[in-house]
């Protein structure tokens, strides 16, 4: 009977080691799967923050020219704008617009005949893959455009990069010297005698048709 008790004893002491052994090898693989979702989340809020400090960078760039900055998908949705862009285009949104018009149509922004205009300029851009500049002006004001395709991976144009740049007082001071030059002209031209604009060294600036 001892032996019998001694062999159950033993059968006993085996399979506990066994438990013991399942569970530390448990523990073991759970203390791992536990570093490992550890390290995953380390990663994540690292990318997340390396993705927020490139979002913030990017803004930055953006908003530091003076100038609109503004990204825009082929059928002419904002997809991302600097705060100058936004400024002026909120002009022309209407009620209940979302404050950032990302996700709005560009088009739909603008009177009827600065639309057609802008939108045949962007699908030129867009047929030849080139960039495009021009100029025009909106209620007294001239804007100085430039437009770039973005390309996709696989080369095709995923949207277009506008940069505007407001040169009304260039326009202005373009104005006031043609201005300046036609009735400098007009009163060389008024008397019948010979008259000669000189600089300092004699050289002769403008002359009227008599002293010509």
């Amino acid at each position: 009977m001892a032996i019998v008790k001694t062999t159950r004893t033993r059968k006993r002491a085996h399979s506990g080691s066994d438990i013991e052994r399942r569970v530390t090898t448990v523990v073991g693989e759970l203390r791992q799967l536990s570093d490992q979702l550890l390290a995953e989340i380390a990663d994540r809020k690292s990318a997340e923050e390396a993705l927020r400090q490139s979002q913030d960078t990017v803004t930055a760039l953006l908003n530091a020219p003076p100038d609109s900055a503004l990204l825009i998908a082929p059928d002419g949705k904002i997809l991302a704008a600097n705060t100058t862009a936004i400024k002026r285009l909120r002009r022309y949104a209407g009620p209940g617009k979302r404050t950032d018009l990302v996700g709005v149509s560009v088009y739909g922004l603008f009177p009827k005949e600065l639309t057609e205009h802008r939108k045949a300029r962007n699908e030129a851009v867009i047929k030849s893959g080139r960039p495009a500049r021009f100029e025009d002006e909106r209620n007294g004001r001239w804007f100085d455009n430039s437009i770039y395709p973005v390309h996709g991976a696989g080369g095709s144009i995923v949207g277009l990069a506008i940069f505007t740049r407001e040169i009304t007082e260039r326009k202005q001071a373009e104005h006031a010297i043609a201005q300046s030059q036609e009735t400098i002209r007009a009163l060389l031209n008024a008397p019948t005698d010979a008259a000669l604009l000189l600089d300092t060294k004699g050289n002769i600036l403008a002359a009227n048709e008599t002293a010509a």
